[in-house]
């Protein structure tokens, strides 16, 4: 009799245990999303500027040895411009550091797409995977006519603005998936190796370079509030355009500079 009264919190507790489990398996399995099909876009929330976004400073208000690095980055403003550069302004050399005239940026695409170094095809996929897998909307609407002047599939960025992989591009998964890794922490040798055969081992640094690059210009832009550059309607509809032919894909030769080695800026004496 002693020993039923023991059995039966044991029992309890192991019924309690497998209750518990199949609860877990069936709200996984209300999660599961079945090949070919898609969880959906996360909504754009930053479609105009927020209120911390910081205003252009006053040339008058910058000290004389951060002058050379403001005007790079002020040169880069549009009037009524909310993008990030703004905020680049306010910590001048920083901005011109990451993005001015012999800056990380400057630098990485001085050598893009010659023999031995990153290609033009691997800047342009991390524009169009890390804005389109995040649903803030910066560096699209530059650099997507780049990116299929580049060689990436219009299926592809389709697939990644629809966040379906499963219709991502067999030629552009590779890119894709190298730039996730990046980001993602999730860097294997097995994806490093794919790549380096190629691009070369320095090509693969540089890429390594350049998704942290835009990471960083993405995440900041983000953090400050800056404006998405387009809403997903206009976005679709410059998709549209490029399809009919009515916007034309501009020639690869147009937007590189391969080659043309520009000189670290000094600043003023």
């Amino acid at each position: 009799m002693q020993r039923r009264h023991v059995l039966l919190p044991v029992i309890a507790f192991v019924g309690a245990i497998g209750s518990l489990k199949a609860a877990k398996a069936k709200a996984a399995a209300s999660k599961t999303v079945t090949c070919g099909e898609a969880e959906g876009p996360p909504p754009q929330q930053h479609l105009q500027a927020a209120k911390r976004m910081p205003k252009l400073p006053e040339r008058s208000t910058i000290s004389k040895e951060e002058l050379p690095a403001y005007d790079q980055i002020a040169a880069r403003v549009q009037p009524g411009d909310e993008s990030h550069m703004v905020a680049f302004a306010v910590a001048p050399r920083t901005g011109a550091a990451i993005s001015g005239l012999g800056g990380l940026g400057d630098t990485l695409t001085d050598y893009e797409n010659l023999p031995g170094h990153m290609r033009a095809y691997d800047h342009q996929i991390i524009d169009m995977t890390l804005p389109l897998d995040s649903g803030y909307y910066s560096l699209i609407k530059q650099h997507t006519p780049h990116a299929l002047s580049a060689g990436i599939k219009m299926q592809t960025i389709e697939a990644l603005r629809d966040h379906r992989d499963d219709l991502i591009h067999p030629d552009d998964r590779q890119g894709v998936k190298f730039v996730r890794a990046v980001r993602d922490g999730e860097m294997t040798d097995d994806i490093w190796e794919q790549m380096k055969t190629k691009i070369g081992e320095r090509g693969v640094v540089e890429f390594v370079h350049f998704v942290l690059l835009l990471e960083y210009h993405h995440k900041f832009g983000w953090a400050v509030g800056a404006k998405d550059e387009m809403a997903l309607a206009d976005f679709n509809k410059m998709l549209d355009e490029f399809k009919t032919g009515a916007r034309k894909v501009p020639p690869l030769k147009a937007v590189l500079r391969s080659g043309k080695i520009t000189p670290f800026y000094a600043c003023a004496g």
